[in-house]
């Protein structure tokens, strides 16, 4: 999530608004729409990380394709929704582009662009026409 809200005390983020669900912290934390460079920071000290303690391991990286349901920014959902898919998206493209065997699942790309069904509707005829042709 490129929404996020900084306890403005210890200087941690949190992804969900305070007093969400009936919790506290309204005056101690403030919104922060978090920067392609912030996101892009965090996302290559995690690979780093991995690669610290497996250094072959293969890191899968992806946008979930599950929508903001509001958002904090007062900007339209659907505007701020897209905004930070995008952010996170070009985020992961360049992390890609720049460390080996770091790849990019397009989950949220299968689900915006035609949905599960539409998506994966090749693949499942295939399998099921390999799965006729076994039983036969």
């Amino acid at each position: 999530m490129t929404e996020v809200f900084i306890n403005k005390a210890s200087g941690k983020v949190a992804a969900q608004k305070p007093l969400y669900r009936g919790g506290g912290g309204m005056q101690e934390t403030t919104l922060h729409i978090s920067s392609f460079q912030e996101n892009y920071a965090n996302v290559m000290a995690t690979v780093d990380m991995v690669r610290q303690h497996k250094s072959d391991a293969p890191i899968i990286l992806t946008v979930s394709p599950v929508a903001l349901a509001w958002t904090f920014q007062g900007a339209d959902v659907v505007t701020a929704n897209t905004e930070g898919r995008s952010v996170l998206r070009a985020v992961l493209g360049q992390a890609c582009r720049e460390r080996e065997n770091v790849h990019y699942l397009p989950s949220f790309e299968l689900v915006t662009y035609g949905g599960l069904t539409r998506s994966y509707e090749e693949g499942l005829a295939a399998r099921k026409e390999v799965g006729r042709r076994r039983h036969r």
